[in-house]
Protein backbone atom coordinates (compact mmCIF):
# COMPACT_ATOMS: atom_id res chain seq x y z
CA UNK A 1 0.00 0.00 0.00
CA UNK A 2 2.84 2.60 0.86
CA UNK A 3 4.50 2.05 -3.00
CA UNK A 4 1.25 3.82 -4.52
CA UNK A 5 0.82 7.39 -4.29
CA UNK A 6 -1.79 9.87 -5.22
CA UNK A 7 -0.64 13.26 -5.67
CA UNK A 8 -3.10 16.31 -6.19
CA UNK A 9 -2.28 18.66 -8.72
CA UNK A 10 0.36 16.15 -10.44
CA UNK A 11 0.10 17.62 -13.86
CA UNK A 12 1.74 20.66 -12.96
CA UNK A 13 5.03 21.72 -13.02
CA UNK A 14 5.99 20.49 -9.42
CA UNK A 15 3.45 17.71 -9.32
CA UNK A 16 4.80 16.63 -12.78
CA UNK A 17 8.32 15.47 -11.90
CA UNK A 18 6.63 13.93 -8.49
CA UNK A 19 5.36 11.71 -10.90
CA UNK A 20 8.23 11.05 -12.72
CA UNK A 21 10.48 9.83 -9.63
CA UNK A 22 7.87 7.92 -7.89
CA UNK A 23 7.17 6.05 -11.65
CA UNK A 24 10.79 5.53 -11.27
CA UNK A 25 10.94 4.42 -8.04
CA UNK A 26 8.71 1.66 -9.09
CA UNK A 27 5.63 3.14 -7.69
CA UNK A 28 1.76 3.11 -8.68
CA UNK A 29 0.67 6.71 -9.24
CA UNK A 30 -2.54 8.08 -9.22
CA UNK A 31 -2.53 11.83 -10.60
CA UNK A 32 -6.02 13.70 -9.41
CA UNK A 33 -5.75 17.16 -10.95
CA UNK A 34 -8.43 19.12 -12.67
CA UNK A 35 -6.47 20.64 -15.28
CA UNK A 36 -6.75 24.41 -14.87
CA UNK A 37 -3.05 25.28 -15.12
CA UNK A 38 -1.42 21.69 -15.40
CA UNK A 39 -1.08 19.93 -18.54
CA UNK A 40 -2.11 16.20 -19.20
CA UNK A 41 1.38 16.41 -22.08
CA UNK A 42 3.44 17.06 -19.02
CA UNK A 43 2.74 13.55 -17.61
CA UNK A 44 4.60 10.47 -19.13
CA UNK A 45 3.23 7.41 -20.68
CA UNK A 46 2.99 4.91 -18.00
CA UNK A 47 1.46 1.81 -17.31
CA UNK A 48 1.28 2.33 -13.87
CA UNK A 49 -0.03 6.36 -14.21
CA UNK A 50 -3.71 6.56 -13.74
CA UNK A 51 -4.82 10.15 -13.76
CA UNK A 52 -8.07 11.22 -12.80
CA UNK A 53 -9.55 14.43 -14.08
CA UNK A 54 -11.36 15.88 -10.35
CA UNK A 55 -11.63 18.55 -8.49
CA UNK A 56 -9.87 18.27 -5.03
CA UNK A 57 -13.55 19.78 -3.66
CA UNK A 58 -15.44 16.87 -4.43
CA UNK A 59 -14.01 14.58 -1.45
CA UNK A 60 -16.30 11.83 -2.38
CA UNK A 61 -14.24 11.36 -6.16
CA UNK A 62 -11.16 11.95 -4.16
CA UNK A 63 -11.61 9.63 -1.17
CA UNK A 64 -12.63 6.93 -4.34
CA UNK A 65 -9.28 7.34 -5.88
CA UNK A 66 -7.33 7.13 -3.12
CA UNK A 67 -9.01 4.24 -2.53
CA UNK A 68 -8.58 2.68 -6.27
CA UNK A 69 -5.12 3.21 -5.98
CA UNK A 70 -4.37 2.29 -2.55
CA UNK A 71 -2.62 4.77 -2.06
CA UNK A 72 -0.10 4.47 1.18
CA UNK A 73 0.61 8.63 0.94
CA UNK A 74 -0.88 11.42 -0.50
CA UNK A 75 1.47 14.49 -2.28
CA UNK A 76 -1.11 17.47 -1.74
CA UNK A 77 0.34 20.04 -4.50
CA UNK A 78 -3.09 21.50 -5.77
CA UNK A 79 -3.98 24.91 -5.20
CA UNK A 80 -4.37 28.27 -7.02
CA UNK A 81 -0.80 29.55 -6.88
CA UNK A 82 -0.75 32.64 -9.47
CA UNK A 83 -0.63 35.23 -6.59
CA UNK A 84 -2.10 38.18 -8.62
CA UNK A 85 -5.04 35.56 -9.62
CA UNK A 86 -5.72 34.94 -5.93
CA UNK A 87 -5.26 38.58 -5.41
CA UNK A 88 -8.36 39.17 -8.07
CA UNK A 89 -10.22 36.66 -7.00
CA UNK A 90 -9.82 35.59 -2.86
CA UNK A 91 -13.00 33.82 -2.66
CA UNK A 92 -11.76 31.23 -5.50
CA UNK A 93 -8.16 30.81 -3.88
CA UNK A 94 -9.86 30.43 -0.89
CA UNK A 95 -12.29 28.12 -1.65
CA UNK A 96 -9.60 26.19 -3.86
CA UNK A 97 -6.83 26.31 -1.31
CA UNK A 98 -8.11 26.60 1.86
CA UNK A 99 -12.00 23.97 1.61
CA UNK A 100 -9.73 21.92 -0.69
CA UNK A 101 -6.87 21.44 1.60
CA UNK A 102 -9.57 20.44 4.02
CA UNK A 103 -11.33 17.79 1.36
CA UNK A 104 -7.83 16.28 1.08
CA UNK A 105 -7.61 15.58 4.29
CA UNK A 106 -11.18 14.27 4.70
CA UNK A 107 -10.83 11.86 1.90
CA UNK A 108 -7.24 10.87 3.47
CA UNK A 109 -9.12 10.49 6.81
CA UNK A 110 -11.93 8.49 4.97
CA UNK A 111 -9.20 6.14 3.69
CA UNK A 112 -6.88 6.11 6.67
CA UNK A 113 -3.72 7.73 5.13
CA UNK A 114 -4.33 10.68 7.34
CA UNK A 115 -0.69 10.72 8.62
CA UNK A 116 0.65 10.54 5.46
CA UNK A 117 -0.39 13.50 3.89
CA UNK A 118 2.84 15.63 1.94
CA UNK A 119 1.28 19.00 1.72
CA UNK A 120 3.51 21.82 -0.60
CA UNK A 121 3.50 25.16 1.57
CA UNK A 122 5.17 27.92 0.82
CA UNK A 123 7.58 30.66 1.67
CA UNK A 124 4.82 33.52 1.42
CA UNK A 125 3.73 32.77 5.01
CA UNK A 126 6.86 34.56 6.21
CA UNK A 127 7.88 37.57 7.33
CA UNK A 128 9.25 38.94 3.48
CA UNK A 129 11.74 41.39 6.03
CA UNK A 130 13.79 38.76 7.38
CA UNK A 131 17.09 38.62 6.45
CA UNK A 132 18.06 35.05 7.58
CA UNK A 133 17.51 31.70 6.15
CA UNK A 134 13.37 30.41 7.11
CA UNK A 135 13.25 27.68 8.96
CA UNK A 136 9.67 26.13 10.56
CA UNK A 137 10.10 28.39 13.59
CA UNK A 138 10.60 31.92 11.77
CA UNK A 139 8.38 34.58 11.98
CA UNK A 140 5.23 34.06 10.47
CA UNK A 141 3.60 37.56 8.57
CA UNK A 142 1.82 36.25 5.66
CA UNK A 143 0.99 39.53 3.78
CA UNK A 144 -1.46 38.40 0.35
CA UNK A 145 -4.32 35.80 -0.10
CA UNK A 146 -2.10 33.01 -1.11
CA UNK A 147 0.20 33.51 2.18
CA UNK A 148 -2.26 33.45 4.17
CA UNK A 149 -4.27 30.33 2.38
CA UNK A 150 -0.93 28.38 2.63
CA UNK A 151 -0.66 29.17 6.52
CA UNK A 152 -4.04 28.50 7.15
CA UNK A 153 -3.88 25.30 5.33
CA UNK A 154 -0.86 24.32 7.47
CA UNK A 155 -2.86 24.95 10.64
CA UNK A 156 -5.84 22.33 9.59
CA UNK A 157 -2.98 19.65 8.92
CA UNK A 158 -1.38 20.35 12.28
CA UNK A 159 -5.20 19.70 13.82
Amino acid sequence: MEDNVLITGGAGFVGSHLVKVNLDQGRRVCVYDNFSSGKEEFLPEHPNLKIVKGDILDTESLTNSISEIKAGVVFHLAAIHYIPLCEQMPEQAIRTNVEGTQSVITACKNQNVIPRIVFASTGAIYDPALDEPLTESSNIRALDVYGTTKFFDEQLLHL
